[in-house]
């Protein structure tokens, strides 16, 4: 709720997919639903961004539909992977992380040497929040 949600469930505690609730907005950063799930659970012109996976699978199913949009009810379901930003929109988000505007959410890093014991913490469930895998110029001695 720190981050501007109206309501936080805990995949963990909860399935929201059973709920007989439908959503304006769903910010996903587990990612483990199939897009036909998140297209039920969206209201008409409602959209979902889904910002971590819980498997290859999904993310290659949501690669696939990249960015969904029903013509009929307006529902938009895409998932953020790489970003190509310009240095004015990186000075933007750093003021924004400085003025304590926006505040990224880490669970862990890992170097690039142990990126498969990354991917197995992500894989497993683990992580809360996002897990980074740093290139740094040492690392690749």
């Amino acid at each position: 709720k720190i981050l501007g949600a109206n309501e936080v469930i805990d995949y963990k505690k909860e399935d929201f997919t059973l709920r007989n609730e439908t959503y304006d907005y769903i910010i996903d950063i587990i990612g483990n639903c199939s897009v036909r799930e998140y297209k039920k659970l969206l209201k008409d012109n409602g959209a979902c961004v889904v910002i971590g996976f819980s498997s290859m699978k999904r993310m290659l199913q949501l690669m696939i539909y990249e960015t969904f949009t029903s013509k009929n009810t307006g529902k938009k379901i895409c998932g953020l992977g790489p970003a190509v930003a310009s240095k004015k929109e990186i000075n933007y988000l750093k003021e924004m992380i400085e003025d304590e505007k926006m505040i990224p959410v880490i669970d862990r890093e890992y170097p690039l040497r142990d990126a498969v014991d990354a991917m197995k913490y992500f894989e497993d469930e683990h992580a809360k929040t996002k897990v980074i895998i740093s290139i740094k110029k040492e690392d690749s001695k």
